[in-house]
């Protein structure tokens, strides 16, 4: 039985969160959900959901990061940078078969 798109999403955030463990993704989105036919995996049907998050720490205009804000004497505090990552899933099984950096 073939998995829905939300719970293919599902899988999707579950397996970020996983592998980044260390650095919890924060304000995470999900940017882009295809489903297709993949002939790297012999044909199977796959869902290909990009989300996008940025780290959990601030960046100080300079290069120095971390921290808690207020702690530091920086009055200008850079946008972190969004990172994207593609998780290829297997429609039927629910199995995530691949992660791609975007």
């Amino acid at each position: 039985m073939e998995i829905k798109i939300k719970d293919a999403i599902k899988i999707a955030k579950e397996f970020a969160r996983e592998i980044e463990a260390s650095n919890t993704p924060n304000s995470e989105r999900v940017e882009e959900v295809q489903i297709c036919e993949s002939d790297e995996f012999n044909g199977k049907k796959i869902w290909k959901i990009t989300l996008g998050w940025t780290e959990t720490e601030y960046k100080e205009a300079g290069g120095k990061g971390g921290g808690i804000l207020g702690h530091h004497n920086s009055a200008t505090i850079e946008a972190l940078p969004r990172y994207y990552k593609e998780f290829q899933i297997d429609s039927d099984s629910g199995e995530v078969l691949r992660m791609v950096m975007k």
